[in-house]
């Protein structure tokens, strides 16, 4: 969201924390710069400097703070930011996972250009299930749960905008492998209620992958594993959140979930 010092008028990222891991055996951190109209963000693997508060991000108890001219917005303003103008996204960091060896990195100008746009153009391959439902989550969420849904209150009234563009295609995808899986377990003669049975576990597995795949999943910055969703309903305003690579073998992914 845009910084609302006039003087200023720079991006502010929205993240709880600075860290990204912080365990004995690894640390990574976001490292900010500011200058006239822009925040950069870098990405650490080193002990952090002494004197450095990390835990602090720019968002705490649903207020934001610019960390570059230190204005501050209270939750009420922000609530009618993201409900009015609405709040953006964008990569800022990539956990590679080779085995268990876990690195961060700063995502490359390509990544960068590929998260924001590719998924989007994408998203117009995804078919219409046979009974015309949208292959994409945009039901309405019920409004009186903003008590437990808190995305409500910023202005995410639809169970599509749980999810970046990124995460609907992914899910969307597997959703047409499922219905495409019991396609083929009945062409090849497999029992009806057989094929029900295994159509249904295999569409739990991507419910579990949407748990932890959506804006409301992040990473826990501890051990840099994920955290669900359901965890976090309750909680204030977090932006920050996690995209997982469903194909590799990693925590809450399509094979730890099968």
């Amino acid at each position: 969201m845009l910084c609302p010092n006039p003087a200023c008028q720079a991006e502010i990222p929205l993240l709880s924390s600075f860290w990204l891991a912080n365990s004995v055996r690894h640390q990574a951190w976001v490292e900010v710069n500011g200058r006239p109209g822009k925040i950069d963000l870098g990405i650490r693997v080193v002990a952090p400097p002494t004197g450095i508060q990390l835990s602090d991000g720019t968002v705490k108890a649903s207020s934001v703070t610019c960390p570059r001219c230190g204005t501050s917005m209270i939750a009420k303003e922000v609530r009618e930011y993201a409900t009015k103008v609405g709040f953006g996204h964008i990569l800022y960091a990539v956990l590679a996972i080779d085995r268990k060896v876990r690195t961060y990195r700063a995502p490359t100008a390509e990544e960068i250009k590929r998260a924001e746009r590719l998924a989007t153009a994408l998203l117009d391959e995804l078919e219409e299930t046979p009974d015309g439902t949208s292959p994409l989550p945009d039901e309405p969420i019920t409004k009186s749960q903003f008590r437990i849904l808190r995305s409500l209150v910023y202005g995410i009234d639809t169970f599509r905008g749980l999810f970046n563009d990124r995460q609907l295609y992914v899910l969307g995808s597997l959703c047409e492998a499922v219905r495409a899986a019991h396609t083929q377990m009945l062409d090849e003669g497999m029992q009806p209620d057989r094929a029900i049975a295994v159509a249904t576990y295999l569409g739990l597995c991507v419910d579990r992958i949407a748990d932890y795949d959506s804006s409301a999943g992040r990473v826990q910055f501890g051990g840099s594993s994920l955290r669900s969703a359901a965890a976090r309903h309750r909680a204030l305003l977090r932006r920050e959140c996690s995209v997982a690579m469903p194909r590799a073998y990693s925590s809450r992914t399509i094979h730890s979930t099968l």
